[in-house]
């Protein structure tokens, strides 16, 4: 779920507007001030919100902030489903993929789909909800997997750089 800012960011980015264009600026506004209803009515769901809590919103946003590194539309069915299911889904799909030894090492889409129905056969047994979610499952596993090889490189770095870590016999200059 993103912010109004953001909303409005992307919604300007998905127009092109230019905002700086002068000759535009009655144009402009009115897009804007679209862009606030469309928030409003259409993006955020305002009845779920005024049922929540304080609290439930605060979790909401941690889990948003935990996700960062996701595309929009992966973020938003993972904080979708925890917003309505109170599950995060995301723990189940990577510990699934864990069990996989070759998971780390794929690189190709037919790998990637392949492991994607292999995990939703699993998760659509505990999770009905998911039922018809198929391709942003394949997208989550792909992102998750760039996420994973951006993580083994920056440990492999930090352990590299850090010569006070490795074993006796290998600090030998």
């Amino acid at each position: 779920m993103l912010y109004i800012d953001e909303y409005i960011h992307q919604r300007k980015l998905e127009d092109g507007m230019n905002e700086f264009d002068t000759s535009q600026k009655l144009s402009n506004i009115r897009s804007c001030i679209n862009y606030i209803f469309e928030y409003f009515d259409q993006y955020l769901n305002i009845e779920g919100a005024e049922n929540r809590t304080n609290s439930d919103n605060e979790k909401i946003r941690k889990y948003e902030r935990a996700l960062r590194h996701f595309s929009p539309d992966v973020k938003n069915w993972l904080v979708s489903i925890y917003d309505i299911y109170k599950r995060q889904i995301n723990r189940n799909i990577s510990n699934i993929l864990y069990q996989s030894d070759i998971f780390p090492f794929m690189y190709e889409d037919s790998d990637f789909r392949a492991i994607s129905y292999e995990c939703y056969t699993q998760l659509v047994k505990q999770f009905p909800f998911i039922k018809d979610q198929s391709e942003l499952l394949f997208k989550f596993i792909k992102e998750y997997h760039v996420n994973l090889i951006m993580g083994f490189t920056y440990y492999l770095n930090g352990y590299w750089d850090n010569r006070a870590s490795w074993p006796a016999k290998y600090k030998k200059n």
